[in-house]
């Protein structure tokens, strides 16, 4: 029987006050299963993946604030 989250990928959009450099390191510190490590991507995103104990697929990611 396969977990309850197979398949499934949430996605989490952080807020302006919070630092996702900062989340994905007490994330890996606490033993998280990582399954994408953070990037930055071409259209000013910043995210990684990680899968919690029911096998979710968790996408947290913010978009970075545009200079100009």
């Amino acid at each position: 029987m396969s977990k309850r989250g197979t398949g499934v990928q949430i996605y989490i959009n952080l807020g302006e006050g919070l630092n996702i450099d900062a989340i994905y390191k007490a994330a890996q510190d606490s033993g998280a299963l990582i399954t994408k490590e953070i990037e930055t991507r071409d259209w000013g995103e910043r995210a990684f993946n990680a899968s919690d104990l029911d096998g979710y697929n968790l996408m947290i990611a913010q978009q970075l604030k545009k200079e100009g």
